[in-house]
């Protein structure tokens, strides 16, 4: 497979300079540049180290390239605070998640591989309980289980509860192949790997800085000049001043990390009016999340916070606590479909971005394909491949 190989480099030391996040776009700099005596060459720039950038360098590297990445962490990012869940069945009409029966065995398969890589663990198979409280409901779970193309998801439909815990209500479905990943532990395992290999600069990127230079030579920024840079900067890509006409529709969302050592899941998921799931610390679970566009902030809100409370109330029976109460904006798109590819008249800038609530199923196939685009210029995806928008 192409992007298999296992190479890594301590060709690069860190530089002591910290940079601002640039916002506009008019902000792109002049093409002049220069190139100086200590020049580090690298064939890829990675800027941002989420879910997209962690599976874009860590495919890159495999394939034997040159890669750094840079990012200012930030551990209220969607990446960080996410739930982590990969769910097959999706919306209240409870349809197949967009490519699941190709992109969920490449998912597990995936993390399963960088779960040994890095000699962790962040994927954990588990079902999906849904709390029924409507005959309408229970009747579609019915009426799915039995479909073709559903019956491997839906396993089964019952009055018995599927959970304790919890308020009683009209009904259960286990949705099964389902899964979540402690996200968090993911990318800071991996950036720990990146910085024991001198290829992650823990700085913010200016957009300024950056310099285009012939086809042939790519781009500098700092000391580094790369055949390529790609941006894989979550949320924050509708600001970037060579993709902001990309349809970008970030959705903020809040959740709350309970404690409540009464309750046992049993390693399971649960939906109801948001989800709960364990957490990482024992007794602990993450509870969410709320939507919201119009509001592009990593600032928690009271509103919110009730509303959350209020719908755990409504479906959990057991005392608890709230741990941490955190805030994160998701990079979701117009419609619901990453953004990957080289800028139409820049090719050596690009974009991996937009993964929205499915960034745990979608990064690794994606990351995949993008990275045997940029390698041997295979096709990509037409629903994911921003030709398709005016730039």
């Amino acid at each position: 497979m192409l992007c298999s190989k296992t190479k890594t480099s301590n060709y690069y030391h860190p530089l002591p300079h910290t940079l601002e996040h640039g916002e506009a776009k008019q902000n792109r700099p002049n093409t002049k540049y220069y190139l100086p005596n200590n020049m580090k060459k690298i064939d890829y720039l990675l800027v941002g180290q989420g879910l997209a950038g962690t599976w874009l360098a860590y495919y890159l590297l495999q394939a034997g390239q040159k890669v750094l990445v840079v990012d200012e962490h930030s551990p209220v990012s969607a990446s960080n605070i996410a739930s982590g869940i990969v769910n097959p069945i999706t919306g209240r009409w409870l349809v197949k998640s967009w490519m699941v029966d190709e992109i969920l065995p490449i998912a597990k398969t995936a993390h399963q591989e960088l779960e040994q890589f890095l000699d962790t663990r962040f994927w954990y198979n588990a079902n999906i309980v849904w709390r029924i409280n409507d005959q309408q409901a229970y009747n579609n779970f019915i009426r799915r289980s039995g479909m073709e193309g559903y019956r491997n998801y839906v396993a089964d439909v019952t009055t018995t509860p599927l959970v304790s815990g919890f308020k009683t209500c009209l009904g259960y479905a286990a949705i099964n192949q389902s899964a979540y990943v402690q996200t968090a532990h993911l990318i800071q395992t991996y950036r720990q790997f990146l910085l024991a290999q001198n290829l992650l600069l823990p700085h913010a990127f200016n957009h300024k800085d950056l310099q285009i230079l012939p086809k042939q030579n790519g781009v500098q920024w700092q000391t580094i000049q790369a055949k390529k840079i790609i941006f894989c900067e979550g949320y924050k890509g509708m600001f970037n001043p060579y993709f902001s006409d990309l349809p970008f529709t970030p959705a903020k969302g809040e959740i709350l990390i309970i404690e409540a050592p009464d309750l046992d899941l049993k390693g399971q998921i649960v939906k109801g009016n948001g989800f709960i799931l364990p957490h990482v610390k024992p007794n602990q679970y993450w509870v969410g999340s709320s939507y919201i566009t119009n509001r592009h902030d990593e600032n928690t809100t009271e509103t919110e916070k009730q509303n959350l409370i209020k719908r755990l109330n409504q479906m959990l029976d057991v005392p608890y606590k709230i741990i941490q109460h955190v805030a994160g904006v998701r990079p979701a798109t117009e419609n619901r479909r990453p953004f990957l590819g080289l800028h139409p008249s820049i090719p050596q800038i690009g974009i991996f971005n937009g993964l929205g609530t499915k960034g745990v199923s979608l990064s690794p196939y994606f990351a995949k394909e993008m990275c045997e685009h940029l390698l041997v210029d295979a096709p990509l995806n037409t629903a994911v491949n921003i030709a398709q928008y005016a730039l």
